[in-house]
């Protein structure tokens, strides 16, 4: 068989560029038991402080389900979160008291130190956990006001400012108390009071329909007074079309204007990091066919985007996602996912370690 020079050049650059490339991706195992059921880390949030890394999940009983979610409806499922030391290689469970969902609400506790060096805080619905040991241990709960909302669907999305300034973005809901839109409020007070600030997108109007909403924001800091937020979008009422949006505030989140369409055709929250040389880094669930997780990268502040990077396809069923992203400092990123495979077809949490 004869080569010609070109081919034998396209093959010395597949060989010693392409599959480097392909090698920098590591899947590990975060938590996975046949009889267990585990998703959703976008809805109980991840914190890092260098190469330790705690994400929070649910765990339920396993039951295969074809049209719905593979668990036991008859047993409550529990919040609980898994810690690796050494940046997401390998990983232990923990079971935090706080997490229980019928542990009532504390008493207002004063004043929260937002920058303590191992600070964690944790929002579910009105439920608020904050932690000055990495997690170890947790205040609370606590519970956030109603801000004049119906009904207030927090995830864990929350900014910094300063010590005692803490910016939150939650979804909200509409009168008959199915989801609607997001909202920005903040504290500058340590949590003793809070103020709402805006609604984050032109929101679907209450009465466009049944199933349309704007929900699960993931939202990075980039400036001052710039923030970026990237929102799951769903219209049941113009054939059930779903998207991601990003939208942008550059006045505190006052006001947020449209920036971008990142992903169209399929429907699971982001998760939107800034990386350490000034990207932003946006992961996802991709529940069309191949399932996995893929990533893009956004060097202008999310204006434009790369190409779709696939984490992993090699997912069994739709029901996966759910992604929580860190970066490690060795600029690694670390994905947190819950997964399901022909080889552990029972969903788990898993991770991807990748360069982006």
């Amino acid at each position: 068989m004869n080569y010609s020079r070109n081919s034998i050049f396209v093959l010395f650059i597949l060989l010693f560029c392409v599959l480097p490339l392909a090698a920098q991706s590591q899947d590990v195992i975060v938590y996975y038991n046949p009889e267990n059921f585990c998703g959703w880390p976008a809805n109980e949030g991840i914190w890092s402080w260098g190469n330790e890394i705690v994400v929070g999940f649910n765990l339920g009983d396993y039951l295969y389900n074809p049209d719905g979610h593979s668990h036991d409806p008859s047993v409550p499922l529990q919040t609980i979160q898994a810690r690796s030391t050494d940046g997401g290689e390998t990983w232990t469970v923990e079971y935090p008291e706080a997490f229980a969902n019928d542990k009532p609400y504390e008493s207002a506790h004063g004043h929260i130190n937002f920058t303590h060096p191992d600070f964690a805080m944790k929002l579910r619905y009105r439920r608020l956990c904050y932690s000055y040991n990495r997690g170890q241990s947790w205040f609370g709960p606590f519970e956030l006001p109603k801000m004049d909302q119906v009904g207030i669907r927090s995830r864990t999305d929350y900014m910094v400012n300063s010590q005692c300034e803490a910016l939150f973005f939650v979804p909200v809901d509409k009168p008959d108390g199915k989801p609607d839109r997001c909202m920005a409020f903040k504290t500058s007070n340590g949590g003793g009071t809070f103020e709402f600030l805006s609604y984050m997108s032109p929101c679907p109007p209450l009465e466009v329909g049944d199933g349309d909403y704007t929900t699960m924001p993931a939202t990075v800091k980039v400036a001052e007074r710039t923030y970026i937020s990237a929102l799951r979008q769903r219209r049941a009422s113009q054939n059930n079309v779903k998207w991601m949006d990003i939208y942008r505030s550059e006045d505190n989140c006052k006001t947020w204007q449209f920036l971008s369409n990142p992903v169209r055709g399929q429907w699971n929250p982001a998760s939107l990091i800034k990386l350490a040389d000034g990207r932003i880094c946006l992961t996802y669930g991709w529940r069309g066919v191949p399932q996995g997780i893929r990533a893009k990268l956004s060097s202008d502040n999310c204006q434009t985007w790369s190409d779709e990077i696939i984490l992993r396809d090699d997912g069994k069923s739709w029901d996966l996602g759910y992604p929580r992203s860190v970066q490690r400092p060795d600029g690694k990123v670390v994905t947190v996912y819950y997964f399901t495979t022909d080889e552990k077809p029972e969903q788990h949490i898993a991770a991807t370690i990748w360069q982006p």
